[in-house]
């Protein structure tokens, strides 16, 4: 007797759906890479070189921030910290706000460390060599494979962190989206400045973070942990994440 396949969409079909290469999003900001390559990539870096003394020191400071150390240590220690909480606290209401607010900080933390992680493989397979290694700027140059942290490029570690922090902080404030990614572009513009990564380094890491972040609130919605599938096919907040936003009157679904 053949077995009967479940006809239950997967975690795979969910993401798949989400992040659909057919998706003009997606395919426009890989035309605009390919293009940053071959045009504004190589005139902006020669541009960079002249940049030192205080105003280098400037740009170091703003794009430390892109470090993921420093974004992965808190954010995984409140989601500890907070999960020891829902298990000690003894009040059933309190414990449910613990149990939210620690999986929101996982839901970041998690943003994070997966796409560093696809953002290294990239890296490694295409190994896009810096521009203090390139003589002639105007040409992009890639050593497929390679291990030295000279070919790792592309897409900027720094950028791709800053915008899972920003993209993964607009769902749950909305409201700042704008505000949000513009911080994020600024401060990955900052490593461009700092003459370790092309324009279009910032850009790729940008588009891997919204990636790997939007297939995170999928797995996660589809599990009920902290989102979830609205009726219209949405993703909204479990409760009592939604009881927060209608507090703040900002829309439950987007």
């Amino acid at each position: 007797m053949a077995m009967q396949q479940s006809t239950e969409p997967t975690v795979w079909a969910d993401a798949m759906q989400a992040l659909s290469w057919r998706d003009w999003r997606v395919l426009t900001t890989v035309a605009v890479i390919a293009a940053l390559m071959v045009t504004i990539d190589g005139p902006l870096s020669s541009i960079m070189r002249g940049i030192d003394g205080d105003a280098r020191r400037i740009i170091d400071f703003l794009s430390s921030s892109g470090d993921s150390k420093y974004s992965l240590v808190p954010t995984g220690v409140a989601a500890i910290l907070l999960m020891a909480l829902y298990f000690l606290d003894p009040s059933t209401r309190r414990a449910r706000y613990y149990a939210w607010f620690a999986g929101a900080s996982g839901f970041i933390f998690a943003s994070i460390a997966v796409s560093g992680i696809a953002t290294n493989i990239v890296k490694i397979l295409l190994g896009r060599a810096r521009p203090h290694v390139v003589d002639n700027l105007s040409w992009p140059v890639f050593e497929p494979f390679a291990t030295r942290g000279d070919f790792h490029s592309f897409p900027s570690g720094h950028g791709n962190t800053i915008f899972c922090i920003a993209i993964a902080l607009s769902f749950f404030l909305p409201r700042l989206r704008i505000p949000l990614l513009i911080v994020a572009a600024a401060l990955a513009f900052g490593r461009v400045l700092q003459f370790k990564h092309f324009v279009s380094d910032s850009v790729g890491g940008a588009l891997l973070a919204a990636l790997t972040t939007v297939w995170l609130r999928q797995v996660f919605a589809r599990y009920g942990i902290v989102f979830r599938k609205t009726p219209a096919g949405r993703v909204g907040f479990t409760a009592p994440g939604r009881i927060l936003l209608n507090w703040k009157r900002v829309p439950a679904n987007r």
